[in-house]
């Protein structure tokens, strides 16, 4: 477990920069009384980037029988269990929509409800699952722990009139493909849905996919910025 979740952490990685990011964008529209903008820029680029991640995810699960050679000759076994892992770190990844959300409507308190509640489910999942699937139940334990946490986050924003797109809600059961059993097969539905997002409107709008393309022109000439002054 140790071993192959070191490998996943690139996924908290990333995420961190990115969250830190689009924290800057949504409160500056913010406090600029653009309210919708602001919520509208907070979904677009949790969308774009949700399904980045989650490449990176079906990425390092076809990639980790090979990546397991980096560790000795027995822990090839737990390359098997590498989606599972990918799992909780992708649904802790999308929870900063509901951290960045709450941070805009100055709802603290509401964060910490969820993740209490998520933090239940998890313990008590775990000590259902773990003793009869080990590595395993623990990922899933998380992962149930993160999505309880996720959705009753974002229905008490809803409960504040912060709705989310229908869209939104399809993007942040996506990580569900990770449990699809056949390599084949979830690799046939990924396809689908990355067709399903460059030639269909249903997730992004021409409109949307070049403020995300300007959006990551601006983050990179940000770390290339700060890249240089050091």
């Amino acid at each position: 477990y140790w071993a192959y979740s070191r490998l996943v952490n690139i996924i908290f990685f990333v995420a961190v920069p990115f969250w830190s990011v689009m924290n800057i964008h949504a409160v500056r529209r913010w406090v600029q009384a653009k309210y919708e903008l602001a919520r509208s820029t907070v979904e677009v680029g949790f969308r774009g980037f949700s399904l980045l991640l989650l490449l990176l995810c079906l990425a390092l699960t076809l990639a980790a029988p090979l990546l397991s050679r980096l560790f000795p000759a027995g822990f090839a076994a737990g390359a098997l269990r590498v989606r599972f892992l990918c799992l909780p770190a992708i649904l802790a990844a999308n929870f900063g929509l509901v951290h960045l959300l709450a941070h805009l409507l100055e709802r603290p308190g509401l964060r910490v409800l969820a993740l209490t509640f998520g933090a239940l489910t998890l313990l008590a999942s775990g000590y259902l699952l773990i003793p009869n699937y080990g590595i395993t139940g623990a990922a899933l334990s998380a992962a149930l722990g993160l999505t309880t946490a996720t959705v009753l986050g974002l229905l008490m924003l809803a409960s504040r009139r912060c709705y989310l797109s229908l869209s939104t809600w399809i993007v942040l059961a996506c990580p569900a493909l990770l449990l699809v059993p056949n390599y084949y097969l979830m690799v046939t539905l990924f396809l689908a849905l990355t067709a399903t997002v460059v030639f269909s409107p249903l997730f992004f709008s021409v409109e949307d996919k070049r403020d995300l393309l300007n959006y990551c022109r601006h983050t990179l000439d940000i770390f290339r910025s700060n890249g240089a002054s050091v």
